[in-house]
């Protein structure tokens, strides 16, 4: 059995993105797109009714950060300091599997920012932590999120039906993943 490892949260830069760790700070920023209901609408998350919210998030995320348990990473552009999304990868070490989630606030959505963290985290995943596979998972209308897996050379493993409970009834969710040597393939062939 492999032993489980810490998990940090490095600051990562990619052309257009600074992913970086969340500050108490942020909390307006988050609030704007997390309580924007279609923000929210295929993720396991209701939208933030008041700032309480959000603070709740952030408790979230130090607590993850503090514990070394994979903490979301804030998407900020390069060029500003305002919150627009979140990553986060968590990890099975003893399979050495992950899983990576995002969101994006909607007036940014169809820029390619989400693609261009995900393959900034799979990169880490890969080449830091040597990861063996990462998944992704998103709920089968969810055509956006789908096609940045795609995007970053996920394949579709299948349907898990009925596999989360969230918002009041269970929701089926399209997997996703792909393994270091294919990562590596793509990489070589400039993805």
């Amino acid at each position: 059995m492999r032993e489980e490892r810490p998990l940090d949260t490095p600051e990562i830069t990619t052309e257009r993105l600074l992913l970086r760790r969340f500050r108490r700070d942020d909390a307006e920023d988050i609030f704007r797109y997390c309580s924007d209901p279609e923000v929210a609408r295929m993720t396991s998350w209701s939208p933030h009714e008041s700032l309480a919210d959000t603070h709740r998030f952030l408790d979230w995320a130090r607590m993850m950060e503090d514990e070394k348990l994979g903490a979301p990473w804030a998407m900020v552009p390069r060029e500003s300091d305002s919150i627009i999304g979140a990553i986060q990868l968590s990890v099975v070490w003893p399979h050495l599997r992950g899983e990576v989630g995002y969101w994006l606030g909607r007036p940014l959505w169809g820029q390619g920012l989400a693609t261009e963290a995900t393959r900034a985290v799979l990169a880490y995943a890969f080449d830091d932590l040597e990861l063996h596979r990462v998944e992704a998972r998103c709920e089968p209308e969810n055509v956006g999120s789908e096609r940045v897996m795609q995007k970053v050379g996920m394949q579709l493993d299948g349907v898990l039906r009925g596999h989360v409970y969230s918002k009041g009834r269970f929701r089926d969710m399209k997997l996703y993943a792909i393994l270091r040597d294919e990562w590596r393939a793509d990489a070589a062939g400039d993805r």
